[in-house]
């Protein structure tokens, strides 16, 4: 009889596959924004827009027409307008300083625009930031708190706040890792020619997207500078600027030589695993990328299978984050740890009966101190 061929069963001969649980988590994308803003009364989208380079914003958005009404001051909203122009100036400095895609958020008018905005976010999975170019006085600060909950509610998300320019970024009032404010605003040459005064936030996500592509999102970034922007609309000299940055305040500084450029990395948290930015950005990371990578669990039987096969996937994507730098240690025991069997999952308490846990520490780049969080996934339930 003929030798089978390898990997074949002799004739007659019955095999039974049996299924190896290796489930691969993929990385998810870490640098989509999403801009909150009026929309203007001559654009009818309702919802997020995905917007894929500034040509597709500007011809979208009609932004040669609101130039055109506000150079002519045609039109009686005028002063809306020119918060679209915000709007628009935030775009267009995301896409010059490295930006790919994002969503931009049109806000309806009254005090619950913004919530209702936020709302719409929450199902958009893949968006990485949140600002709002147009935030510009010192009662707007109740909006950045409602942005900065946001991300902490979804966890996979941090808030680019830009301090209005009458308020003491001393005195936001914000305390929270998943929120990081820029001070001061930024002066750039104008979409129309004339130069203004913007927020710093588009630039600020056009920054962390280049950040990502060129180093990762473990990086932390700042040290970069800023295109599309003629100089800081307020200078800071060294005394004041180490006090903000003590204090959690990023800066757009002006070097000699350099230009202007993004001065730290802090969030508004003074807790120790929470106040620097990139590594409250690598757990966002790691924590959507596992989520995603894990919800095949609520399909599976809530079983010792079931936590292995989720053991054994985590471990190989945090190994492989580790290998590329995201996570620090000399081996992969020392730069995380994954827990997933009877001792978080007791299957005689009530949760045990539906939720599977899978407990992760991890060291990322800064500080070496190890942060924990934790996946859950209804196991056996269909969606």
């Amino acid at each position: 009889m003929p030798t089978p061929p390898p990997g074949s069963a002799a004739p007659g001969v019955y095999v039974d596959e049996v299924y190896s649980g290796l489930r691969p988590i993929e990385a998810v994308g870490t640098s989509t924004p999403a801009f909150l803003a009026w929309s203007g009364s001559k654009h009818n989208v309702t919802g997020p827009e995905l917007v894929c380079g500034w040509a597709e914003f500007e011809e979208s958005w009609d932004v040669q027409g609101v130039l055109a009404a506000i150079k002519d001051k045609r039109e009686s909203e005028h002063g809306r307008l020119a918060d679209y122009l915000l709007m628009a100036e935030a775009v267009y400095g995301f896409f010059a300083n490295g930006g790919q895609s994002c969503y931009v958020v049109p806000v309806a008018l009254g005090e619950d625009g913004y919530a209702k905005a936020l709302k719409d976010l929450e199902s958009i999975q893949d968006v990485s930031m949140v600002a709002a170019p147009t935030l510009g006085s010192p009662g707007d600060t109740e909006v950045m708190r409602l942005m900065a909950d946001h991300c902490e509610r979804m966890g996979n998300r941090v808030a680019i706040l830009g301090v209005p320019p009458e308020a003491d970024p001393l005195r936001l009032g914000i305390e929270s890792s998943y929120a990081a404010a820029y001070h001061p605003w930024v002066r750039v040459p104008g979409l129309d020619g004339r130069p203004r005064d913007v927020s710093p936030v588009g630039h600020i996500a056009g920054v962390w997207t280049r950040t990502d592509g060129e180093r990762g999102v473990h990086k932390a970034p700042a040290d970069m500078s800023l295109e599309g922007v003629r100089e800081p609309a307020r200078a800071l000299d060294d005394k004041e600027s180490a006090g903000l940055v003590e204090a959690g305040v990023n800066l757009v500084r002006d070097f000699p030589g350099k230009g202007p450029t993004v001065w730290g990395a802090r969030t508004l948290s003074n807790a120790a695993d929470g106040k620097y930015l990139n590594v409250r950005r690598v757990t966002c990371f790691l924590n959507e990328s596992i989520r995603r990578g894990t919800d095949w669990a609520v399909y599976e039987p809530n079983d010792h299978k079931l936590w292995a096969a989720l053991r054994h996937s985590v471990t190989s994507f945090l190994d492989e984050q580790w290998r590329r730098g995201v996570l620090v240690g000399a081996s992969p025991q020392e730069a995380f740890q994954v827990i997933c069997d009877e001792s978080n999952n007791d299957q005689r308490a009530p949760i045990g009966r539906g939720a599977v846990r899978v407990d992760i520490s991890v060291a990322p780049a800064r500080p070496a101190e190890f942060v924990h969080f934790r996946i859950t996934q209804l196991a056996g339930q269909s969606r």
